[in-house]
């Protein structure tokens, strides 16, 4: 999902020609600071906006390195370290954003380009982007003639024009986050739900604890020790009763075949945007997919072993 924040941050590489920058969200506190997340956001611009000190050597004039007695370059002067110019914006539409070239990163096939904001710095955007802006956009000489907003998603920067449906779309769903949310309040076992951006149908069981059996497993009998292979062996079995009851959400897997087999969600902040119906149902627990917690693991005593074994063998709902 795109996000539009109201403001942004933003740091410029020192002594880059283009005025690269690192651009992010920038949301306050109640006392006006910086929140957590920005603030190692900022921590990570900076740290990759500045140039370190840097040594100058002497020359000769036809460029040569001066040295001294043992051959070692002799240092003219040592330029001090850089930081990049900073600021915090208003993330209000904008005309005159300037789409320049491409580029690529080594660590991958993804080509990205370069936007020039009108405020004087330089971050980039993923192809796709590019082609959204074409599309709803007009575009003279590489200058976008309808104003724009930043977003974000996932990593990526993203350029919206105010008028296009996915700026519209972005709204929608930042309203429907903010305002529209159905409380775990208002939620019962048996209601059938839809959380937000996702197309299945959830069933609401209620809160679960697990009863769970466990052993202890060595490492896999092709583990080779000193040049010999290694038996696999294992613990005598461990039964846990979980003790904490979590709000479980189950919805069918597609491929099974065999009845009805339920894969489980445990959000802790569930995104709930509709209930669909109140319909009760059992469920056996053989027929429920859910990984064994780390706490019950914790709570065997298996934890000296190379891989533990768990398998849910009873369920209580409340």
């Amino acid at each position: 999902m795109i996000k539009i924040s109201e403001k942004l941050w933003y740091v410029i590489k020192s002594q880059h020609e283009e005025n690269l920058a690192y651009m992010c969200p920038y949301d306050e506190t109640k006392e006006g600071n910086a929140t957590s997340g920005v603030s190692k956001m900022q921590a990570t611009g900076r740290s990759w906006a500045r140039i370190g000190a840097q040594k100058v050597y002497k020359r000769t004039d036809s460029g040569d390195y001066v040295r001294d007695e043992n051959r070692n370059p002799i240092v003219d002067y040592i330029e001090p370290a850089k930081e990049g110019f900073e600021a915090v914006v208003d993330n209000s539409p904008l005309e005159g954003f300037y789409v320049g070239c491409s580029v690529s990163r080594w660590s991958t096939s993804n080509k990205l380009f370069r936007v020039k904001d009108p405020r004087g710095f330089t971050v980039e955007i993923p192809t796709d982007n590019l082609a959204t802006l074409l599309h709803h956009t007009t575009v003279v000489n590489g200058v976008v003639q309808e104003a724009c907003v930043w977003g974000r998603e996932g990593n990526s920067h993203i350029l919206l024009p105010i008028n296009s449906e996915p700026y519209l779309i972005t709204l929608d769903q930042m309203d429907t986050l903010e305002n529209k949310l159905i409380s775990m309040k208002d939620i019962k076992p048996g209601d059938w739900v839809k959380f937000f951006n996702d197309d299945n149908e959830y069933y609401y069981a209620g809160k679960m604890r697990g009863n769970w059996r466990l052993r202890g497993k060595s490492r896999p009998s092709s583990y080779y020790s000193y040049g010999r292979q290694e038996q696999t062996t294992y613990s005598e079995y461990v039964e846990v009763k979980d003790d904490k009851w979590t709000d479980v959400f189950l919805y069918k897997y597609s491929w099974a075949k065999d009845g009805d087999k339920y894969a489980t969600s445990l959000p802790s902040k569930p995104k709930i945007v509709q209930v669909l119906r109140n319909e009760k149902f059992e469920v056996a627990h053989e027929n429920i997919g859910i990984y064994c917690p780390q706490r019950v693991e914790n709570k065997s005593g298996l934890s000296d072993w190379y891989y533990v074994e768990a398998q849910l063998i009873g369920v209580e709902f409340k």
